[in-house]
């Protein structure tokens, strides 16, 4: 075992001399300071391409011990997981000066009111065939949605908005052979406008619980990654569900040898963190007031539940997480914690209008593009882009329905709108891997390099 070296053991030495002072009389003690801070930029130096690069080295696989033994949420060895956790880290903040600037391979967050887990590494493999390109499947479905698609939940109101309850549950779904056939098509088209695809993405709430089931199925056949949306609705006792689901296909992944072993290991569900609050602006922009009130607000139907954040790191350079709808624009309790990690690529799964520039969603896209760089991709579906017809106060006539499924932000390329074309209902977003040097507060001259997936087109078709 190699020995400590003497600076590691005269910091810890000073450090455990005086462990019980007051975290707010730190700052007085220049010493103390001086050694937390060499200790903190010596641990994540050694802890280069933890979480990312698994089994290089016997310290990175006793950190990948250490972060399953503590369920995913935290590399730290003997550090109770209520108190503090640790994890991986993609990006560091490039303005400002925060304690997320000393760190660029360690984030830390206070897992008070939301949980994160790191999921992976798994090998470059997964992400294009060079490691550096990503394509995704995007499928804005459904393409239509009837006003009576939106249902109350149950009869009774919400003691603190003066609202009550909606849920969205289409009336007419696709039956399960028509959308399987649809499915199998799409992916069909798409193979052939990419080498590969990587990943299929459906917005919030696109998929039942049957739907989810049988493009698992498919996705895994397919040796394609699953990012979905699922409804399910609920009943005279309980709230409805709104969830991301993450299925991942078998291929080279992990240290599973064959497909059936590795499916349940990424097999993720994320539930929604805050509730829909239909206004009546939003009401009449969306044509509802013959079916919902536009007297009151509007609670969307849907259980709370624990809180969880789920980081899948995937090939040496991308880390993304999902949020759904609200998640996005409310930032507590998510954002703190995704700019502690800074994932490469966010994807925000929307039940929304048209995805444009300027709107709600690129607002909050450009606040993490900024800090802490990551990369952002919002998709509603195709029918809740169209059903969104503002009236306009110019004229008094309703805006015209826009097909701008998705937007894309990265620091890089700028902004982005996915417009389909007329007709086309399907689209495949086309990613490349761009590297850059990000500095830390303890090295504004060297820096280290950081990823990021970056625009490179992308091309609609139609799925008959």
């Amino acid at each position: 075992m190699r020995a400590i070296p003497r600076e590691v053991l005269a910091d810890w030495t000073a450090l455990m001399a005086v462990g019980d002072t007051s975290l707010s009389k730190i700052a007085d003690d220049p010493t103390l300071s001086d050694a937390l801070i060499r200790l903190t930029l010596i641990a994540d130096a050694a802890s280069d391409g933890i979480g990312i690069e698994a089994g290089e080295t016997p310290f990175l696989m006793a950190a990948q011990r250490f972060l399953e033994r503590n369920t995913l949420t935290s590399f730290a060895w003997d550090v109770p997981r209520d108190s503090v956790c640790v994890l991986g880290k993609q990006h560091t903040p490039q303005r400002g000066a925060t304690l997320r600037s000393l760190s660029h391979n360690l984030a830390l967050y206070l897992p008070n009111d939301i949980t994160g887990r790191w999921i992976g590494p798994y090998p470059r493999a997964v992400v294009g065939d060079d490691g550096k390109t990503l394509n995704l499947l995007l499928l804005p479905w459904p393409e239509r949605v009837d006003s009576n698609d939106f249902q109350p939940a149950r009869p009774i109101k919400r003691a603190d908005s003066g609202g009550s309850w909606f849920e969205y549950n289409p009336v007419n779904p696709l039956r399960l052979q028509t959308f399987k056939r649809r499915l199998r098509s799409a992916i069909g088209i798409a193979s052939g406008r990419a080498r590969r695809i990587d990943a299929i993405v459906f917005p919030e709430l696109a998929l039942s619980l049957e739907e989810y089931h049988a493009a698992s199925a498919i996705a895994v056949e397919s040796g394609i990654m699953l990012i979905g949306g699922v409804r399910i609705p609920g009943n005279r006792r309980e709230l409805g569900i709104n969830a991301c689901a993450v299925q991942a296909a078998g291929g080279p992944l992990a240290r599973y040898s064959d497909r059936q072993s590795f499916v349940p290991a990424l097999s993720l569900v994320q539930s929604k963190h805050h509730r829909w609050c239909l206004d009546s602006e939003q009401a009449r922009a969306y044509q509802l007031a013959g079916q919902i009130t536009t007297l009151r607000n509007v609670w969307e139907g849907t259980q709370i539940s624990s809180r969880e954040l789920h980081f899948v790191t995937l090939g040496s350079w991308m880390t993304w997480s999902v949020l759904i709808c609200e998640d996005l624009a409310r930032q507590d309790p998510a954002a703190d914690l995704i700019r502690a990690v800074g994932p490469n690529l966010l994807i925000a799964l929307l039940m929304d209008g048209p995805q444009l520039r300027g709107r709600w969603p690129s607002r909050y896209a450009s606040v993490l593009a900024e800090d802490p760089g990551t990369s952002v991709l919002t998709l509603t579906s195709l029918g809740m882009a169209e059903r969104s017809r503002p009236i306009l106060r110019e004229t008094g006539k309703r805006a015209d329905a826009i097909r701008a499924i998705a937007l894309w932000r990265d620091i890089e390329s700028g902004e982005h709108e996915i417009i389909l074309d007329a007709g086309d209902n399907a689209c495949v977003l086309s990613l490349v891997c761009r590297t850059r040097n990000e500095f830390s507060a303890d090295d504004p001259v060297n820096g280290q390099s950081a990823d990021f997936p970056v625009f490179a087109g992308f091309a609609s078709f139609r799925v008959a």
